[in-house]
């Protein structure tokens, strides 16, 4: 399993946002940006991954913080709109996401490993940044989108 791991998630985050509570890392969220295309259109798409935050901590508004700032640092990166995946069945997930303004796929998405064997998932969550056209292209697309190299 950790060698389909390290062939599917292998981009580096151009971030690290980090929560800390008197001296001590008590969240993370990475970043993550890319090109892509999809029907002809050119996206610069944000990621989000990685999103942590410690068992003691959870539900006091510690990912949501993170997750806020992590729209604010995308947006001023010029992203289009953004990417995570997620545990898509998990109501709690989707709500935690849903917060910053995303939604389930809804559909299937594809990337390239690391070896080039194509990956197809059902798990991903998009969210508009500066390009809501963009955000909505993909939404309303009948294409699947393809995330090119790496998942995040």
């Amino acid at each position: 399993m950790r060698a389909i791991g390290r062939d599917q998630y292998f981009d580096d985050p151009y971030a690290y946002l980090l929560a800390i509570d008197r001296r001590s890392m008590i969240g993370v969220v990475l970043l993550y940006k890319k090109n892509i295309e999809h029907a002809g259109k050119k996206i610069i798409l944000g990621g989000i991954g990685g999103v942590c935050v410690k068992k003691k901590k959870r539900k006091k508004g510690v990912a949501s913080a993170l997750l806020e700032k992590a729209m604010q640092d995308l947006k001023r990166k010029g992203c289009d709109m953004t990417y995570l995946c997620a545990d898509v069945k998990n109501p709690e997930m989707v709500r935690l996401y849903g917060k910053v303004g995303f939604v389930t796929l809804d559909k299937p998405y594809t990337y390239l490993g690391k070896s080039g064997k194509r990956y197809t998932e059902n798990n991903g969550m998009i969210a508009p940044v500066k390009s809501k056209a963009k955000f909505n292209l993909i939404r309303k697309s009948k294409k699947i989108l393809d995330l090119g190299a790496s998942n995040w």
